[in-house]
């Protein structure tokens, strides 16, 4: 019964599934050599680089088109790479290629925990980095890879930073500005996250873990639509435009468009918000003349 559903259902979205497509502006990188490093050289207590990854960051991004890549991947299609726990960033050209990237107009939000091993799964020696230091803008004080309720942190624009598993410390060197400050414990003074202009793009480097809602405030990108925090969003555009909502936990959910849209397998019309039931599907296209293309 659930194949002849799934079956009879893309054939109602066939039209709206062959006439568009995805495109992301943000990637999120997914290294396997990370998971094997971690794995065999973990730095922090209990640390599961997988679980990390997909709670941490890609579960911040569940309103955004958001490609997950590896490290061969190409860069020049996206705005916006998002690299957390990158434990070994010297392997297939990578260096040269982020920072002509970044050179060309992309942000790379970088850290924690990236650039800090070699393939041979060392510790640099040289220097707490490969090359992060150079290419931030930044002096590494201090780091302390466990997780504890000392540490602080706020942003110099407003308001508290909570940070959390991991912390490093910069001192910001001459072209780097910080966006966020430690306030207690003894890396107090000492800079948290960090910014670099580099050509017309930027470094952003997080020395911890940080809130969902602050990630994607400095991504800079605008979300497909206002959705609860258990909906996943995946955007198709072409012959025409649409919005396709997932719930993956288990519970209701709702999303709020920016329009009238129609869900095709139910052939129902919404322009408030949208329901979604536990586990539910909707595929909803953007009816002719209402609201914008993002």
């Amino acid at each position: 019964e659930e194949v002849k559903k799934a079956g009879e259902e893309f054939v109602k979205c066939e039209k709206f599934l062959t006439e568009t497509k995805i495109e992301s502006k943000i990637a999120l990188h997914y290294s396997a050599t990370a998971m094997n490093s971690f794995s065999f050289a973990p730095l922090i207590k209990d640390f599961d680089y997988r679980q990390t990854v997909l709670e941490k960051y890609h579960a911040a991004l569940r309103h955004y088109n958001v490609d997950v890549i590896d490290m061969p991947h190409a860069l020049d299609e996206y705005e916006v790479i998002v690299s957390p726990f990158l434990a070994c960033a010297d392997e297939n050209g990578f260096k040269e290629r982020i920072t002509e990237w970044v050179k060309q107009g992309g942000t790379w939000i970088v850290g924690p925990m990236s650039d800090i091993m070699d393939g041979n799964v060392s510790r640099y020696t040289h220097a707490p980095y490969g090359f992060l230091e150079e290419l931030a803008g930044v002096y590494t004080k201090y780091q302390k890879p466990v997780a504890n309720d000392v540490f602080k942190a706020q942003w110099t624009n407003d308001g508290d930073c909570k940070i959390g598993m991991c912390y490093d410390a910069y001192e910001c060197k001459e072209g780097t500005k910080s966006l966020a400050d430690y306030t207690a414990g003894e890396f107090a003074g000492l800079s948290a996250v960090t910014e670099r202009k580099v050509g017309k793009g930027k470094v952003i480097l997080l020395g911890s873990v940080i809130p969902h809602e602050d990630l994607r405030r400095l991504t800079g990108e605008t979300p497909i639509a206002e959705a609860s925090g258990n909906i996943i969003l995946t955007q198709r555009t072409g012959e025409a435009d649409g919005i396709i909502a997932v719930e993956t936990e288990g519970r209701a959910g709702c999303v709020v468009p920016d329009g009238r849209y129609s869900d095709l397998l139910t052939g129902r019309s919404f322009e408030e918000k949208i329901e979604i039931a536990p586990y539910g599907v909707a595929v909803l296209q953007r009816q002719a003349g209402s609201g914008r293309n993002r």
